[in-house]
């Protein structure tokens, strides 16, 4: 009784609340350990102290562990790609049903629905979340700035959780963004994803993909040769058919807005010595492809043996001209919401870009002939 009392408490004072106990709804991570598509990690906000709450699938019942208002637990057994339910209970009873779906596995094909820089409460911000559940993604994942201005707990619980329902259904990813870590622990709290990599920098495979998720923001150094060593690693050891990195700051734009922040080019001559497929990015809030690029010595070069360099940067916050600092490496810039969709087959993977109108404004199909 004190628990629900406490919450409508809380809703009276106009703080953000969730249905029955819950500060943020029940989503899923990959948890701490390597990325497995067997095992994922439930998550939900409640109040300290209460419960205690038990997790429930076909296969195991297993208590939710609090860590402040954040509860986990894990979920095992699972077979990868497919669907399963879950229950989360209280000694009162149920308390919420859903049905998720676990991680792919290698060989298996599997939709990607990512962006960044979506938590700001525009007209948008709601359109794209809409649109990109409609897509009915397996995966999810935020290229950084989850939720503005500065992603502490209050911001999450307004401007994310809420948002996004899918989040309940599909595991997430996500990388940190400048205003995800500059003022609050939130992000640190909040995922819980590899501990595989130094620093916020981890790597996970799904189905024929691998991903390097790497953190770009000031405190990061980039330039440093031990993180240098564990990314040329990463990138070269894998045996999955495609290499892509995922990392807020682009390393090339052609929005003046950021065009003083593109540190990540430290890093590209280790995804061309590795070849990775694509690199995605926020932090400029439009979208941006740029033709296929090798970077070398400061020069770049436009050649079909290069990367292209996506930014999606556009899912909700006020938009930045994506076109008022032309650049020859741009293949296609836009200044519109929108949302980056990935169909991985094997060795074709066919990306569409939708805008917060539902509309088409990009396409790509690459083949990898690794």
């Amino acid at each position: 009784m004190r628990r629900r009392q406490a919450v409508a408490l809380l809703g009276a004072l106009g703080l953000p609340t969730a249905p029955g106990p819950f500060l943020a709804e029940p989503y899923l991570n990959a948890g701490p350990h390597p990325a497995d598509p067997t095992r994922l990690t439930l998550l939900f906000h409640a109040l300290e102290n209460t419960g205690p709450y038990m997790v429930r699938t076909i296969r195991q019942q297993t208590p939710a562990i609090a860590n402040g208002q954040v509860y986990t637990a894990t979920l095992s057994n699972l077979t990868p790609g497919e669907t399963f339910p879950y229950q989360i209970a209280d000694e009162s009873g149920p308390l919420l049903h859903a049905t998720a779906k676990s991680l792919p596995a290698k060989s298996q094909p599997f939709r990607m629905v990512l962006f960044g820089d979506s938590g700001q409460q525009t007209p948008a911000l709601k359109a794209i979340a809409a649109l990109a559940e409609a897509q009915n993604p397996d995966v999810f994942l935020h290229l950084g700035d989850i939720a503005y201005p500065n992603g502490t707990p209050a911001q999450y619980r307004a401007n994310f959780f809420p948002i996004y329902r899918f989040l309940r259904t599909r595991p997430s990813f996500s990388v940190p963004g400048n205003h995800d870590i500059d003022a609050s622990t939130a992000w640190y709290d909040y995922w819980s994803q590899p501990r595989n990599g130094p620093g916020n920098n981890f790597s996970v495979e799904l189905g024929d993909t691998h991903w390097a998720m790497l953190d770009s923001n000031t405190h990061a150094d980039l330039n440093d040769p031990a993180f240098h060593c564990w990314l040329d690693q990463d990138l070269k050891n894998t045996t999955a058919l495609w290499r892509f990195v995922a990392i807020h700051h682009p390393p090339f734009t052609s929005g003046a807005h950021h065009f003083a922040e593109q540190q990540s080019r430290a890093l590209c001559h280790i995804f061309q010595q590795n070849n990775v497929h694509a690199v995605f990015s926020g932090h400029d809030h439009n979208y941006q492809r740029s033709h296929p690029l090798l970077y070398r010595n400061g020069n770049i070069e436009v050649t079909p043996s290069g990367i292209p360099y996506i930014i999606s940067g556009g899912a909700g916050a006020d938009l930045s001209d994506a076109t008022n600092n032309p650049q020859p490496f741009t293949r296609i810039a836009k200044t519109v919401h929108s949302f980056t969709v990935l169909d991985i087959t094997n060795r074709k993977l066919e990306l569409r870009q939708i805008d917060s109108n539902g509309r088409q404004i990009d396409s790509l199909t690459l083949i990898s002939q690794t």
